[in-house]
């Protein structure tokens, strides 16, 4: 056997020692991967399930309530269409809700949903709310107040997913 054959041997043997635990790895990664499209699958069809459910129970009339008091002579009613939403153009989780009367729009008030929402990673130049995710350091972060602190250094966040060892 050559020299070079020799150092093709000595290559493969460290490149397979080498990469042994990375395929190990992936092995589990790809066992994890079909354990969670199963869970997927289960709670897609849960969730179907739940639609069926809340849409029979909404079919459903329920008994009539007591008759309200007279309304005030004069007074306009507001209609479905006189009703307006406006989602915020920064954070689509902030909804207006108004009344339209002409070209005017009353505002009736605000609702911030609590969903989150990911911001990518943590930018020290911006302030953060309670919903938003941001990953540091090879982990996310769940940010539960305003801040502009960084994550794991106060208050105002949560470890959602620690980086890995490797």
């Amino acid at each position: 056997m050559g020299d070079a054959e020799r150092l093709a041997d000595t290559v493969l043997l460290v490149m397979r020692t080498e990469l042994a635990p990375m395929r190990e790895r992936m092995i589990g990664l790809v066992e994890r991967n079909a354990a969670l499209q199963t869970e997927v699958i289960t709670l897609r069809a849960d969730v179907g399930q739940l639609r069926e459910r809340v849409a029979v129970a909404e079919a459903r009339p329920g008994p009539p309530g007591p008759a309200g008091a007279d309304g005030k002579d004069g007074a306009a009613g507001v209609t479905a269409d006189a009703l307006t939403v406006t989602q915020d153009g920064e954070d689509e989780r902030v909804l207006t809700f108004g009344v339209k009367a002409g070209d005017t729009v009353t505002p009736w008030g605000t609702v911030r949903l609590t969903l989150p929402r990911y911001c990518g990673v943590y930018d020290t130049a911006r302030t953060y709310t309670a919903g938003d995710q941001v990953t540091h350091a090879g982990s996310l972060w769940s940010c539960t107040a305003t801040t502009n602190m960084r994550p794991g250094g106060g208050s105002g966040w949560v470890l959602q997913v620690k980086q890995g060892k490797g």
